[in-house]
């Protein structure tokens, strides 16, 4: 679930722009995971965010990430940075 949304609206976006997309994790760790967010416009942001997401089991209480997804979101985020 999303626990915190903080974002930025730098610039307006048109219905004909090509934007880009770009996520990158922040943080990872216990029951949650930190993403860093951007839209882009031909290079320049246009919007940032910075999105906290907390895993939850069936009755809303907090859940470890396993092992396995946190090594694999890692390496991703050891990839892209």
């Amino acid at each position: 679930m999303v626990r915190r949304l903080a974002c930025d609206f730098l610039r307006p976006a048109h219905i004909d722009d090509v934007l880009e997309v770009e996520s990158r994790f922040e943080g990872i760790g216990g029951a949650r995971l930190i993403i860093d967010q951007q839209i882009k416009r031909a290079g320049e942001p246009i919007f940032r965010a910075k999105v906290t997401v907390a895993f939850v089991n069936g009755e809303g209480r907090p859940l470890r990430l396993p092992n396995g997804l946190t090594q694999a979101l890692e390496a991703v985020a050891a990839a892209t940075s």
